[in-house]
């Protein structure tokens, strides 16, 4: 869990450092004046004004609705109806639940469109523009999320309520990068839409790894935030019209024809469900594993149209359902850790086969490292001891790949794919004595085993070309 959060922090980091450097590029050249903003938007109508109030819009439900949280959604309410066969069935006890950072880490986005308005970073609105897109936003997304939840009633994964499904966490996390995304990203850099979209996977798999929340949870809430932020600037721009915009869009560039791109990803695994650990018992012990959380990046470069090289980084969160610990210890017991939090670096070729100018297939074959993280089960005791745990180890990892992706600006793109990670790893199972019960009383005990795990990982990207 320590890995996982280290990874996070240094993932959010690497993004505000991009997006400062090419802040701080952009503020010290020569800014785009209101008069050149007109200009542009003249040229595009033909001699017409922001300010008019008969003059074509600019934005509009085209420009503003993507429609790509709607399958995210869909997706989500598929996973929830068949986890039936993935969820733990006997976690016994809850998590300790003092580890929030998500609390804060989901509103980063909006933090940092008011440093740069503050700081005089024009956007794509002013601030009577911004506040009401982004509070129209907000307004959709909580209204939506808490009639799902009171609708759906979902016991969450740590037992302590039944709000579970969506996760008003990742909701606003979304909600909050795509306002980000569209303040700064299509009118300035497409790296604060890396960074907003990377802050937001990472808000969610915070999430599922402090078992706040399911898989399918955090994938509706992303689904739902892309969704009503994307309403919620509609009805601005319904509202406002052409006034209180301070830039456009970013000129057409030949990003068509440069596959090279830069993906935030999110997904689900699903894989052999156990680990069998012989010579513990009569019978052995057995681990049951659950459906997976995938999270991570990607980037490719392409030296030719349809040929490049490039690596991958993924953060797999594997739930792992321990009836044992029920059998053995009781109310004796509570669940410090249950989830395998695997990390995977991989690098290798890409391939792109365009299909016209919005629609293109891709393909990868990677190799590199597979790092397993181990879970734990502590005695419930004034002074708390390890009663097991299951350590993984590291392996050489191969993927292979294939996705499909819309190009739904010069820049930007949303993608769909489909992977197979596959990596022989050895697990050690341990087992300790109750210190409460005497040392006399049992020995502790140790197995091995070695896996072939085999992930097939299916999910959305966000993805931005170079």
């Amino acid at each position: 869990m320590c890995r996982l959060r280290i990874l996070v922090i240094t993932a959010a980091l690497a993004c505000s450092s991009s997006i400062y450097a090419d802040t701080a590029d952009s503020v010290s050249a020569v800014r785009e004046t209101r008069a050149d903003t007109l200009r542009r938007y003249r040229n595009f109508l033909g001699e017409k004004c922001l300010d008019m109030g008969d003059a074509k819009r600019y934005y509009g439900w085209k420009r503003d609705v993507t429609y790509a949280g709607l399958p995210v959604v869909l997706s989500a309410l598929v996973i929830k109806e068949g986890k039936r066969s993935f969820q733990p069935t006997s976690i016994v006890v809850t998590s300790n639940g003092k580890h929030e950072a998500e609390n804060y880490l989901r509103f980063a986005p909006y933090a940092l469109i008011a440093g740069l308005k503050v700081a005089g970073y024009e956007g794509r609105s002013d601030w009577p523009r911004l506040a009401t897109s982004a509070l129209a936003s907000n307004v959709i997304m909580a209204a939506t999320v808490s009639m799902a939840k009171r609708a759906f009633h979902e016991t969450r994964p740590d037992n302590s309520d039944r709000h579970s499904f969506p996760s008003g966490h990742a909701a606003t996390a979304f909600a909050a990068a795509t306002v980000l995304h569209k303040e700064y990203g299509l009118t300035r850099s497409p790296w604060f839409s890396v960074g907003g979209y990377a802050v937001a996977t990472g808000t969610s798999v915070l999430r599922v790894a402090h078992h706040r929340h399911w898989v399918s949870d955090v994938v509706a809430g992303a689904g739902i935030g892309i969704l009503s932020a994307e309403l919620g600037y509609f009805i601005g721009d319904l509202i406002y019209g052409n006034r209180g915009l301070q830039r456009l869009e970013q000129d057409a560039e030949q990003y068509a024809v440069r596959p090279s791109f830069v993906d935030i990803q999110m997904g689900v695994g699903m894989h052999s469900g156990t680990l069998h650990f012989d010579g513990i018992g009569g019978q052995g012990e057995t681990v049951g594993l659950c459906t997976s959380t995938v999270a991570g990046a990607e980037e490719a470069y392409f030296f030719h149209e349809n040929i490049g090289v490039g690596g991958m980084a993924r953060v797999t969160l594997t739930p792992a359902d321990l009836p044992s610990v029920a059998e053995s210890y009781g109310d004796k017991a509570y669940i410090d850790d249950n989830i395998f939090t695997d990390t995977s670096l991989d690098a290798g070729l890409y391939a792109s086969l365009p299909l016209g100018n919005s629609v293109s297939l891709g393909a990868k074959a990677l190799c590199g490292i597979r790092l397993y993280d181990g879970i734990s089960v502590m005695e419930d005791s004034p002074s708390p001891s390890e009663l097991m745990n299951v350590k993984g180890g590291c392996a050489v990892n191969w993927v292979a790949g294939l996705s499909a992706s819309w190009r739904y600006r010069d820049r930007f793109a949303w993608k769909i794919f489909a992977d197979i990670d596959t990596s022989k790893c050895r697990y050690i199972y341990n087992r300790y004595p109750q210190a409460s019960r005497g040392q006399d009383v049992e020995q502790a005990v140790s197995a091995e085993t070695r896996k072939q795990m085999t992930y097939f990982t299916i999910g959305g990207a966000f993805s931005v070309r170079f």
